[in-house]
């Protein structure tokens, strides 16, 4: 559409829409994000992600996810996953 600024990909006009809607009614806002694990043995466990509720609805648009976690062998590991501290705190890099 003529007229929408977008800045790296992102809609501007719609964000700030969204914004506005979310200022008028919080519960907007609103996320609850859902995860299980299974131990399977030693420090290695697997997580699952699939759904969450947010912005009045729950959301199944995607495939579950599956993430493969351990600890390295100096933390009696044996590498079968990313560090679960790694994986969840990766840090953002500027382009």
């Amino acid at each position: 559409m003529q007229g929408q600024k977008n800045l790296n990909g992102v809609n501007v006009d719609q964000l700030f829409n969204i914004m506005d809607r979310v200022k008028q009614n919080p519960d907007i806002a609103k996320f609850r994000f859902r995860a299980r694990n299974k131990w399977t043995q030693g420090t290695h466990n697997r997580a699952t992600t699939n759904g969450f509720y947010g912005a009045q609805g729950k959301d199944r648009s995607r495939n579950p996810m599956v993430f493969d976690l351990d600890e390295p062998p100096v933390l009696l590991g044996k590498n079968q996953g990313a560090n679960p501290a790694r994986t969840f705190s990766l840090p953002c890099r500027a382009a």
